[in-house]
This record gives structure tokens, sequence and C-alpha cells, in this order.
């Protein structure tokens, strides 16, 4: 990652990347969006054989709205051409006018240069926004000659709505301050659809042989459950309005959830059948992190304030050990039949 997501970047994958490079982080200014408005995060990539030293600054984008131009509220942006191939730039995301959209106006400068040009551009199809969603938009940047047999290169642009993701191999990457979730393809490592996602986000989740990702939202404390292919909403589990939620984790076999409140220091055992509190257990202080082991059925929760580690039984929630570990202990890993913790 290029930048942090604010505070928080939540990485689920189905296939875990090493040096992924995808530019998925929300610019350093703040994004003013709320459920009633849609969201757009902009992207511009360059293409084409051309091997040119070329540079542009990105001055404005605008959607036509009823044969009126409204602009896209985006920082300007340098680009270029030789140092973009293979690689996608963000130049943004903004708050969007609702409805459906078609032609855009990409205002742009040549580096050092005072010659400002409009590009209007034809989307492949239309762009579809509702509230309280939030898609992505693609700008491609070619270098090409006006006419045939003409030597000097004239920027050509091209625009394409977010479509159907057909890749398999998928990162989700989660911006809580924006309650989007983006999916990168792997092979590569760039950005090619978002969605939104009731907020504020606690942890996601996916269960690969189901497809589907459990998104935990403290906000409206519940389990949202989406279908992985097509980003569709297919089930929700209501939490108690008494519990806090904030960290999630998921059996083997995604039947069981497990919910923590830390505010009230309890872990909660939900089925992910029929939404039923099977068991909880009350810690008395904090709690941090959790871990699954299905194997050995138990469920590994930190306590930060008292330097230990609980192991539950999966179960029933009951205690089967407490350990001592070191300072403040955090994040919780199950691995070839031991526990890892990070201080």
């Amino acid at each position: 990652m290029n930048k942090s997501c604010y505070r928080h970047l939540l990485l689920v994958f189905i296939v875990f990347l090493f040096g992924c490079s995808a530019n998925i982080s929300v610019p350093h200014k703040p994004v003013s969006f709320s459920s009633d408005q849609a969201l757009l995060t902009i992207y511009l990539t360059s293409s084409g054989v051309a091997e040119v030293v070329k540079e542009i600054q990105v001055e404005e984008l605008a959607i036509e709205v009823a044969g009126a131009w409204i602009s896209l509220d985006l920082q300007d942006s340098s680009a270029n051409f030789a140092q973009l191939k293979g690689q996608q730039k963000l130049l943004g995301v903004s708050a969007a006018p609702l409805g459906e959209h078609r032609r855009l106006r990409l205002r742009v400068r040549g580096t050092g240069s005072d010659e400002v040009s409009d590009y209007f551009l034809l989307l492949d199809k239309n762009l579809q926004l509702e509230k309280g969603q939030s898609k992505c938009l693609f700008l491609d940047w070619r270098m090409e000659a006006d006419k045939p047999g003409l030597v000097a290169l004239q920027p050509h642009f091209t625009a394409r709505a977010q479509g159907d993701v057909l890749a398999s191999d998928l990162l989700y990457v989660a911006c809580g301050a924006i309650n989007t979730i983006y999916l990168v393809r792997l092979d590569s490592s760039q950005v090619v659809a978002a969605f939104s996602a009731p907020g504020p986000l606690g942890s996601i989740r996916i269960h690969p042989s189901q497809r589907r990702m459990y998104i935990l939202s403290r906000g409206q404390r519940a389990i949202f459950v989406y279908d992985c292919l097509n980003a569709r909403l297919v089930d929700r589990f209501n939490l108690s309005a008494a519990i806090e939620p904030s960290v999630m984790e998921l059996s083997a076999n995604g039947r069981s959830a497990f919910v923590s409140d830390p505010a009230a220091g309890a872990v909660f055992k939900i089925d992910l059948a029929s939404g039923e509190l099977l068991a909880q257990f009350r810690f008395g202080q904090r709690t941090g992190r959790l871990a699954v082991d299905d194997s050995a059925s138990l469920l590994a929760v930190s306590l930060p304030a008292s330097d230990q580690v609980y192991f539950l039984d999966a179960q029933t929630l009951k205690t089967v050990r407490v350990v001592p570990v070191g300072s403040e202990p955090a994040g919780l890993i199950f691995f070839a039949n031991s526990l890892y913790v990070a201080e």
C-alpha cells in the first residue's frame, strides 16, 4: 500500500500475495460523504505501445447531469505517462451526483505549459449511482497520433465504469473512514471494483469454500453477509442492542461467528444459520483480539490490561486455561498447533 487509509486498512484475502502495490488509499484531503450521497473513487492508467516522456496535471473531472457539468471534489493531480505504465494512480475520492450518467469532462494541463485542454468522454456503459453506494471510475490515457502518418503524439483519454468482477483471486481491502470495500486483482495488483458496506466497519472475514464475506458493522450492531462473486448482500444477522461489537472471527466451517465487546469485556458466539446467541463469556476487563483453532476447539482471547491470553472451549466458551504472556498482548494467530501472540 502506498499510503494508509486514514487509521485503518483491514486486509482480508482469499489468496495472500506479498508485495501487492495497488493504490487504494484515500487521499489526505478529507472526504465529505453521507449515506444520502454516492461515492466515486477515480483511478488513472496509461496504456499503448508509445514510449514517451509526457506529464500532465489533472485539474478537473466533471459529470454531466441534465445538461450541466457537476465537478467532482478532487485535488489537482500530476501524472507521468511512462511512470504510470502498468500501474494505477489514485486521482481521488469524491461524493458524486445520484442518477444515471454517461458523459464526463476531463480537464488537463500540460506540465510546464499554460495550455488547458478539455476532453469530453463517453463511458463504456451507464454509471448508475444510488444513495449510499460506493463505486470506482477508471480513466485510461493513451498517446496517439491524431491522424495516420503523423509523427507528433497527442493525449487521448477513455473512461470506463465499474463492471462485474470475473477474477477469482482477489484481495479485499476495507476503508473504514468511508465504509468502502475495494476489490483488487492479485495478478495485476489493480483495483477493479468497490462497494459500500454499513459502517462504522469492524472486522471483515472471508469463508473461501462458501465464497461469502462476513462484515461486522459496529454502527448497525449486525453481521452482513455478501456473495464474494458479485458483492451482493445475501444475509444479515442482528446482534443484541446491548452489545458494542468490535472484533469478529469465524469458525472454519462457517457455522459460527465469535464477536467481542471490548468495553463490556465479553465475547459472544453466534449461530450463522439462525442468528441465535449460543454462548457468552465475560472477563471483567477489556478484551483485545480473537483467534480460533477449530482442530483443537479453542478460542483464544487476549487481555491487554492483565497481560494474559484466555483459552476458551469454542463450543461452550468455558475457560480451558489462562496463559500469562508479555506486555499488553495484541494480535493472535494459530499456526501448526501453536498460538503466536504479538505484543
